[in-house]
Parts: structure tokens; sequence; C-alpha cells
């Protein structure tokens, strides 16, 4: 373990034990200031586990120390998502963990709203430095703009992959309570997914946020499940910047319903909240959490872990209906996600250039999302028609042949006007 003032530890863990390290301020200083260690490990990757906190001495100040993997990060940026701004005291750090001097320039943008974002000044960052940024501009700019009340951050760095991490908090100066912001990087493809615990007993709520951090539109799909059941969210498209937020215990208590018209339990206490990317390329990026707060317990926790892979899919399904000539149908669409657990998600679709293999039979169009309309021109089938335009030229051809070899006049006559009245009903069908 090294420390930001040179001093080095060394702990010797037992196979699934565990050890506390225990440092206190150094001269008793009680103003606060930036710390960091960074961890080196002697065992197989993957087999430490780590988690810090930092309390003051007075206890009125708490928070997490959040440890970064920098070899697996895979762009340099910082991320977070519904940081609050409004009525809260807050604080940014950030750390250049590289040997080369870099500059990050933080971004605010508006969670619920097209907003202009705030942008603060570059700052340069020596190798190895640590520095909290002045939030006071935002926090002016907060005062007489109500959607600055909570924000999405984009802090750009200059620097490598991995040479940039930070720290986020604020405290709401009204109610104390502590909200501990997770900063990343944007992550792999396999990351754009989340499974967030939902708690709404007493006065704890669950909100949840997710945002686009990538370079293009993306939609996502979500359901919340409880109980063996689930309230399925419409799909959301997110353009670059945009978040999409969820408050849980609003959607219980307003009985909003969801896409299918279904409402959550009026006395539903916990749940899970869980989203995919989908519908979206790969090169697509979102980042979402999830926070449960009771003020009157003074708690807050945040929730941002991915939950395996994003859902795969689509697989599409319209159920068999019947058409009469000069008739239409409107048939449901639908399209179903699987998760790595295996829940299923379903959702309302538009299949692009639908069509039908016969247009002389019935027609297909999409009208609305997750609505064709099937409209019906002639009896049949495609495999029917065929058997009969076959049987019927074989007849034509037996009758024309009968006329050839005919002896009688009248019967030549007869079979030659069979033949041709077949032969227009033959004509017809092709």
């Amino acid at each position: 373990m090294q420390y930001t003032n040179g001093d080095q530890e060394t702990v010797n863990i037992a196979p699934f034990g565990t050890k506390y390290v225990r440092r206190n301020s150094i001269g008793g200083n009680s103003e606060g200031v930036g710390r960091s260690v960074k961890l080196t490990t002697t065992g197989p990757a993957g087999s430490l586990k780590t988690a810090g906190v930092v309390i003051s001495n007075d206890g009125g100040y708490m928070s997490g120390i959040r440890f970064y993997d920098t070899p697996n990060t895979v762009q340099p940026n910082l991320y977070a998502t519904d940081f609050r701004v409004k009525n809260n005291s807050s604080h940014l750090l950030l750390k250049n963990t590289s040997t080369n001097t870099l500059t990050a320039q933080p971004h605010f943008r508006p969670m619920e709203s097209d907003g202009a974002t705030v942008n603060l000044p570059a700052v340069t960052l020596a190798a190895g430095e640590i520095k909290e940024l002045d939030l006071q501009p935002l926090r002016s700019a907060a005062v007489s703009r109500s959607d600055l009340n909570s924000v999405s951050v984009q802090i750009e760095n200059s620097g490598a992959v991995g040479s940039l991490v930070g720290a986020l908090y604020s405290t709401n100066q009204t109610t104390g309570v502590f909200y501990d912001v997770p900063l990343r990087d944007s992550g792999v493809i396999r990351n754009v997914t989340g499974a967030y615990p939902v708690r709404l007993d007493g006065d704890y709520k669950t909100n949840v946020s997710i945002t686009n951090v990538g370079s293009e539109a993306a939609q996502f799909g979500a359901a919340i499940r409880y109980d063996g059941d689930q309230y399925t969210l419409e799909v959301h498209t997110l353009n670059v910047g945009q978040t999409a937020t969820f408050d849980i215990k609003k959607l219980r208590e307003e009985q909003i319903p969801d896409q299918d018209g279904n409402v959550l339990p009026v006395n539903l206490t916990t749940a899970q909240f869980a989203w995919s990317m989908i519908r979206t390329p790969g090169t697509a990026r979102l980042i979402g959490r999830s926070e449960v707060v009771s003020r009157s317990q003074g708690i807050s926790s945040s929730y941002s872990c991915p939950a395996g892979c994003p859902s795969s899919g689509p697989y599409r399904d319209a159920p068999g209906f019947s058409l009469f000539v000069d008739g239409s149908s409107s048939v449901a669409v639908n399209e179903t996600w699987v998760d790595g657990f295996g829940n299923i998600t379903s959702h309302p679709t538009m299949i692009p250039g639908i069509a039908t293999d016969n247009t002389g039979i019935g027609t297909a169009l999409m009208v609305t999302n997750g609505t064709m309309r099937a409209d019906g021109i002639d009896v049949g089938c495609e495999r029917g028609r065929e058997r009969r335009r076959s049987k019927l030229k074989a007849e034509v051809e037996r009758r024309l042949g009968e006329r050839r070899v005919g002896g009688d006049r009248r019967d030549d006559v007869a079979a030659l006007d069979s033949a041709l009245r077949l032969g227009a009903l033959a004509a017809d069908e092709y």
C-alpha cells in the first residue's frame, strides 16, 4: 500500500481472510485534505476485494473510498449521473495517476432538460497531483436555474487512458444527508446494463438515472421486478448527453401504468430495477445508477454495478390471425429480450420493410409501433395457387389434345371451347 505522503505498508491476508487498515489525519488537520492510496497485489487476479470509508473526527462527514482498476479502463474521460447541486455543499477531487502532466475540464449538464451546460475552467494536474476543484460557479448558476438541481457530469481528460481518477460528494445543507456519487469511465459494451435494489418502506425512496455518455443516440429497456411479476417501462431513446430518471416511489404512489397498463402494488416495499441497452450499435455507451435514500435515518446508498452482459434479442413474434377477402386485421407485434439470468422483457416493435410473399392474396403495413395492419386481397395461399395453376395447365393441354384427335366436328368445337375457357382461367391465375 502506497500513500500520498510516501508512506508504504505491507499487509498479508490469509485465504478468505479480511484485514482492516486504519489511517488518521496527518497532524490532526481538521480542514480536510485530498489523499490517495495505491494497492498492489501479488496474488491471482481478482483475488482481492477492497472497500474503504473516510470519517471525520466529529462524525459529521462520511464518504466511501472507490478503488479504480486503471489498467482495465477503456477511455480517459470520467462520467457521473445524478449529482445533486442545489442546497448541497459539494466536493470534486481529481488525481493524475500517470507520470505525465494532464489537463482536465469538468462539464455539468441538466438531467431533465436541454438547458445550457455549465463548463468549468480546465485545470492542470502534474504527475501524481491531487486537486479539489472549485464548484462555486456551478452552485451559483443553480441558484437561478431549477434545471441544475441535479446534473450529469463529464470530465474531459487530455491524458492517457486510466490516467485520471476522482471522487464526487455532496451533503444536503438542510437534512445533512450525504451523497456519494461514483465517477467512472464509460466502460466496455458488457457494462451497458444494470440491476439495482429498490426500497420503498417508510420514508425510503429509490431514484434511478441512466445517462448517454457515448457519441451516438442509444435506446434501453427497463423493468421493475418483484414477487415473480414485473412492471415494464417503455423503451427510452437518449441522445448524446441526455438522462432518463425514474422515481420508483412516485410510480407506486400515483399508480402510473406501465407500457402494458399494469401498475405497481400499493404495498410494494422491495424490488429490483433492471435495465439494458437494446436496438443500438455496440459503439454506444450508457451509464446508470440507483440511489436509495432515507432522510429520517440519514442514509444514502448508491448502486451502479452492471448485471452481466446486455440482453440478447430481439426475438420478434406475431400471433396467428384470420383474414377475409376485402377485410383488414390489426395484429400486435412484440419483440422479446432475454438477459443473462433468463429474465424476459417484451416491448411493442416496429418491423422495417415488412411485406407479404404474395401481394395478390394480402398486404401488410406497420401503422404504429407494435401494430401491424393486414389487408385481404384474394382467397388462397401461395402453395394452393401453384397447385391450381399446374392442374389447370394440365387440363388445358388434355382438352386441346382431344380437339386434335376428335372425329365429329361438334365434339371438336366443344373441346376447343372448353379448352379456351380453362385457358382464360389459367391466365387469370397467373
